[in-house]
């Protein structure tokens, strides 16, 4: 993840008000996945089909 300016080729999208730009090479993952925040590590959690059951954890 990033906080630049999207670039042409991205997808722009409004999610909870909030934009996002992806990458067409990962498009096909993101619109299969979810972000969440898990307190348990204090941090976001990737959930969907690519991370299995509990999820992928990017906490900082």
């Amino acid at each position: 993840m990033a906080l630049d300016e999207p670039r042409a080729q991205d997808t722009v999208s409004t999610v909870n008000g909030i934009q996002v730009a992806i990458d067409p090479i990962i498009k096909p993952h993101a619109d299969r996945t979810t972000l969440a925040y898990n307190p348990e590590v204090n941090g976001l959690i990737l959930k969907g089909p690519d991370y299995g059951e509990s999820g992928n954890t990017c906490s900082y």
